[in-house]
């Protein structure tokens, strides 16, 4: 596994068999052109996935499936509601693996593991997009699932 930063992404390559899949995560600003909001699958399914240019683009803000439930408050902090979401993370897959939200991260490993999208065509990056990265974020407890998932 290869780590390395892109402006204010953060990107890893995992080795996958005979291939390289990157998997990155990056602030959502920065996507300028893509727009997960009018497509309407956000509010009717809770799924942030686009496509561009063999490049899986996942939103993973609220009110994605893969959004933080743990908002911050005057109470808990940002690195407070990240470590919650691990241990919410961590609980839906020991307990509840036909949760929405394990679902969508295995649909995301699958693709990652066959390096297609679900129609077959070749995919080579996946991207997971918040707007607060790259401050703490719930993300990279998604990414590091993910990498857990495809070694």
């Amino acid at each position: 596994m290869i780590a390395s930063t892109l402006g204010a992404s953060f990107f890893f390559t995992i080795n996958i068999g005979d291939f390289d899949m990157k998997i990155t995560i990056g602030n959502l600003k920065e996507f300028t052109d893509l727009n997960f909001f009018s497509s309407g699958r956000l509010a009717s399914k809770g799924i942030g996935r686009l496509r561009k240019d063999g490049i899986a683009f996942i939103y993973c803000g609220r009110p994605s499936i893969l959004g933080n439930p743990f908002p911050i408050t005057s109470v808990y902090t940002r690195d407070m509601v990240v470590d919650k979401y691990k241990e919410y993370l961590d609980t839906e897959f020991k307990q509840h693996k036909r949760s929405d939200l394990a679902r969508e991260i295995i649909a995301i490993s699958d693709m990652i593991n066959s390096g297609k999208f679900p129609d077959g065509v070749p995919m080579k990056e996946v991207v997971l997009l918040c707007y607060c990265y790259p401050q703490n974020c719930h993300a990279t407890a998604i990414k590091d699932k993910l990498i857990e998932l495809t070694a």
